[in-house]
């Protein structure tokens, strides 16, 4: 019938910066911080997305069909962070502080949902070109290693493609 299942694997990987800023107070004077800063490059971030679906397809002409899809969605997400910053005082007068700052990786997963739908043009019986959109989405809860106060990160989005169909 126009009923089905089915299962779609998607992997986002993308790399960032951080600029990580401290204010240090004064050996030497009352209210006067000393300001730091640093950036800290190549900060991975690799979302891994298995979706189970059941789908309605809804055929509009012989030649043209909309798949509607939605269910679960397991995403697994690799996030690089930055760790304790390292502060060192600089000898007299003590006017600046150097910053060291190092990276680390956290991992989580959680369950979410995807909804989509699929158009697809039949060039011929069992093969077509077609179009997808999808929206996953799900709210990964990492905490850092060696502890450290844990930080949410929202994870899936919208998902566009195009590419061949095969039917059978």
């Amino acid at each position: 019938g126009n009923f089905g299942v089915g299962f779609a694997y998607t992997r986002l990987s993308a790399s960032g910066a951080a600029e990580v800023t401290a204010q240090v107070p004064s050996p030497v004077y009352y209210d006067q911080p000393r300001t730091v800063s640093s950036t800290l490059d190549d900060l991975d971030h690799i979302e891994d997305g298995y979706h189970f679906q059941a789908l309605y397809m809804l055929p509009i002409t012989d030649k043209f069909d909309i798949v509607f899809s939605g269910g679960p969605s397991l995403i697994k997400l690799k996030q690089g962070v930055v760790t304790s910053p390292q502060i060192t005082e600089v000898g007299p007068p003590y006017s600046t502080v150097n910053m060291t700052v190092s990276q680390t990786s956290t991992t989580g997963s959680e369950i979410g949902f995807n909804v989509g739908a699929d158009a697809t043009f039949r060039i011929a019986n069992n093969f077509g070109i077609g179009v997808i959109v999808r929206y996953t989405g799900a709210t990964v809860s990492l905490t850092p290693e060696g502890g450290g106060d844990s930080s949410d990160v929202k994870v899936g989005g919208f998902q566009f493609g195009g590419g061949l169909r095969i039917r059978f």
